[in-house]
């Protein structure tokens, strides 16, 4: 059946207990990708992930309670992935301002190249003749979510037979998809391309399509099965994880939850000690950032969703802010009158790169929270995913609730 992401944590509790008892198969079915009607294999929680309106620790909880960690490796590693892709891209920042200054430059290409430009839009409207890689960008446009097998080929293909950026595609990505996660979306294209493990890279091959789509698409000779893995010149040497404190402040302070971490639970945030508490990110933010309809009314309902729960469960108010225009952010900003503001971590991404410097016009001066599963998992993302892979069974009894080991 056709998908539909509610953006309500009730909502994201529904699907995970729907995943459970499935979970056990999800070694075996999670490539097969039968279609936006179909039923899938995988458990299709990511746009909550991203935002944290459920947490690592709740999904793989949840799992663990009914299935020794041998049963569901598979998926253990798949949760892990995204804090490994996170914790490499915190230790890298430079590749991500690389990233977006890229991609700013590309899109100048696109101005003034129209074979360019003509190539990009077949890509982006799904009219490139190539069925398959035609009816993903009418899914992703639509559901705004892709099967993570196919975001694979279809990068893939992107890259290798349509020969377009790299950055351009991640961009496309990001933009639409539902669960945009900057570091997990990034680093997955450059993983695709060759350009994560040097030498390495994916191709999108008609056969494994053809298999793994249930026979729906196979593009027979119509794909670059023997490309090279793209090479650069640049590196990205490691840097030290950044601290993030651990007290509140002492002085009063605005809470502000933001859309790379809306709380899940909301149970660990000081939201009693809190003066006041704001969520979300302004419409105009969002809108600036190119993100779709789709995506942008997915984080509007996500921060009216948080902003109801915190009422009804803790009986106080919060502050949406998604309607806020720039003047009426600083009016109302200033009316507070509080100097401190406490928000969860922000990872490197593009609702950093937006909330940094909105924070610090406010006149905030700003403190930062890292969860405990982030403070474990990240600093095992110094290198190769295989590094981090090897200390899970040692992690997650650290992580987790101890009465699941």
């Amino acid at each position: 059946m056709r998908q539909t992401w509610f953006a309500e944590r009730s909502a994201a509790l529904r699907r995970l207990s729907e995943f459970v008892p499935k979970a056990g198969n999800y070694g075996r079915t999670r490539n097969t990708d039968y279609g936006p009607e179909g039923e899938q294999g995988v458990s299709m929680l990511s746009p909550y992930l991203s935002n944290r309106l459920l947490s690592e620790a709740e999904v793989l909880e949840a799992t663990l309670e009914r299935y020794a960690p041998s049963t569901i490796d598979k998926y253990v590693q798949e949760v892990c992935w995204r804090s490994y892709w996170k914790g490499w891209l915190e230790m890298r920042p430079q590749l991500w301002q690389d990233y977006r200054d890229d991609v700013v430059r590309l899109n100048l290409r696109r101005l003034e190249d129209p074979e360019f430009a003509l190539r990009l839009e077949a890509a982006e409207e799904g009219r490139t003749g190539l069925d398959g890689f035609d009816s993903w960008v009418r899914e992703l446009r639509e559901q705004g979510w892709l099967h993570n097998h196919t975001r694979m080929w279809f990068a893939s293909i992107w890259v290798f037979t349509l020969e377009l950026p790299w950055q351009l595609g991640a961009e496309f990505f990001r933009q639409q998809l539902l669960d945009a996660d900057a570091a997990s979306n990034t680093l997955s294209w450059r993983w695709v391309a060759g350009l994560h493990t040097q030498g390495k890279h994916y191709l999108a091959r008609s056969l494994n399509i053809f298999k793994y789509t249930d026979g729906r698409f196979s593009m027979r000779g119509k794909l670059r099965e023997h490309a090279q893995p793209m090479q650069e010149e640049r590196s990205y040497e490691r840097q030290p994880l950044p601290s993030a404190d651990v007290a509140l402040p002492e002085a009063a302070f605005l809470l502000w939850l933001h859309p790379d971490d809306y709380g899940s639970g909301l149970e660990h945030l000081p939201l009693a000690e809190a003066d006041r508490i704001a969520v979300g990110m302004p419409r105009w933010m969002l809108a600036e950032e190119g993100l779709s309809e789709q995506a942008i009314q997915f984080q509007a309902h996500c921060s009216e969703d948080v902003c109801v729960r915190i009422e009804l469960d803790y009986g106080v108010r919060a502050e949406n802010v998604f309607n806020h225009s720039i003047e009426s952010l600083t009016l109302w900003s200033q009316q507070l009158e509080l100097q401190h503001l406490v928000a969860p971590f922000l990872p490197q991404g593009w609702v950093r790169d937006r909330m940094y410097p909105c924070w610090g016009s406010l006149g905030f001066e700003a403190h930062y929270l890292l969860r405990e599963w982030d403070r474990l998992f990240w600093p095992h993302a110094r290198a190769g995913f295989f590094q981090l892979k090897k200390r899970i069974p040692e992690l997650l009894p650290e992580a987790l609730s101890p009465a699941l080991f």
